[in-house]
């Protein structure tokens, strides 16, 4: 498959509705975690902003109920370190 087709069909997979969500779910939850051990390693707000950028687009684009977990969860950390 030519290159511009490629990258078509990966981008409409992404705005898909349906079972191309579930598919992008572990990716979403580590990328989440990631982010969130971020927050508790450095303890800057460079951190914590980047971390309640990710949850909010993973609620927007990707799983609506892993970015809401991992925003809440990012709210409660920050709460308490802060």
């Amino acid at each position: 498959m030519p290159v511009p087709f490629a990258l078509a069909a990966a981008l409409m997979s992404f705005t898909a509705p349906g079972v191309y969500y579930t598919r992008y779910f572990t990716f979403a939850a580590l990328l989440c975690l990631f982010f969130l051990i971020k927050v508790l390693e450095r303890k800057d707000a460079q951190s914590l902003l980047i971390s309640i950028l990710v949850a909010f687009l993973t609620a927007l684009y990707i799983k609506t109920e892993v970015g809401v977990i991992f925003l809440t969860l990012t709210l409660f950390i920050a709460s308490v370190q802060y």
